[in-house]
């Protein structure tokens, strides 16, 4: 019961307490303000995204080209078993 009552009366304590208040706004939209939006791309990242960009349209372009061969996903499964006669 001890730790109930020093939580009350810190409590009661903290009730009776100013608390301090801060005006940062102003701080705050100055340096929003002064910040400087980069707006430089370096040539490296462009070219990273040139080949990326050729990378998956040549893996697009193989694979329409494959799916147009595919007929079943387990068509490889069922092709020996096509010769066996039941009878």
């Amino acid at each position: 019961m001890d730790t109930l009552k020093a939580i009350e009366e810190l409590i009661q304590k903290l009730q009776i307490e100013d608390v301090p208040v801060f005006h940062v706004e102003d701080k705050v939209l100055w340096r929003l303000r002064t910040l400087e939006v980069q707006t430089y791309v370096p040539l490296s990242q462009k070219i990273f995204w040139f080949a990326s960009a050729a990378a998956a349209s040549v893996a697009a372009y193989v694979s329409i080209g494959a799916w147009k061969y595919i007929t079943s996903p387990l068509h490889e499964f069922y092709s020996p078993l096509q010769e066996i006669r039941l009878w």
